[in-house]
């Protein structure tokens, strides 16, 4: 579907920019609003049958400071990530704004896929790097997608461990789990069990008061999730 982005410069009256949207204000904008976002940014709008899409605010003409897209929370349908993305590239992105688009297009492939490979899971559970998006469209999609899904189960074959050895919760750790999943503290109370683990996916913390040689993260193949 063809549309066509118009760009309206910092300084620009924001009732024209009111005119143009005002029969399908999505984001619920006031001319007040359009007003002091043109005192510093000009504003892109994506338009496909005089409707409004995306948005764009771009701050002193090079840096994006703002992408939105029309459903609810601002969320950017699929069908338009190309598009964004393609525009995006004509500025400087210095939140990662590529980033996101990409990582938006993965989840409405792994969405729309019948069996997960383990890169789609790597990328469900943040295992290698965080997921981020540009309003709520990300944790929302996140949700949706692992709530129809076993966890332990996913996280084992990531890990190649037993299921029945992961938990999140610090009162179930044992020294049979293999796979501890959230920030966990080490300190005298529980060294010993935290020497047995493969898998910590989060954060570990060393009580200051115990920092002894035996104790130290390089101890276990930490995965920062969060």
């Amino acid at each position: 579907m063809l549309g066509e982005w118009i760009s309206f410069n910092k300084g620009s009256q924001p009732v024209e920019v009111f005119q143009k949207i005002r029969n399908n204000n999505v984001w619920q904008l006031t001319v007040k609003d359009l007003y002091d976002i043109l005192v510093s940014h000009d504003i892109y709008i994506y338009f496909v049958n005089d409707e409004p899409k995306l948005m764009i605010y771009v701050y002193d003409g090079k840096r994006v400071n703002g992408v939105f897209g029309y459903g609810e929370n601002n969320s950017i349908e699929e069908e338009y990530l190309d598009e964004l993305k393609k525009e995006l590239s004509k500025f400087k992105c210095q939140h990662n704004e590529i980033g996101k688009v990409n990582n938006l297009k993965k989840l409405y492939e792994i969405r729309n896929k019948e069996e997960l490979d383990k890169e789609d899971l790597e990328f469900l559970y943040q295992i290698k790097v965080p997921v981020k998006g540009f309003n709520n469209e990300v944790e929302d999609m996140l949700d949706e997608i692992l709530s129809n899904r076993d966890r332990n189960e996913d996280i084992a074959s990531i890990l190649n461990v037993d299921a029945d050895k992961i938990t999140d919760d610090i009162d179930e750790l044992d020294d049979t789990t293999e796979c501890f999943i959230g920030n966990l503290t080490v300190d005298e109370d529980n060294v010993e069990l935290v020497s047995n683990l493969k898998y910590v996916i989060g954060y570990i913390y060393i009580d200051k008061k115990d920092r002894r040689k035996d104790i130290h993260a390089t101890a276990y193949d930490i995965i920062v999730s969060n």
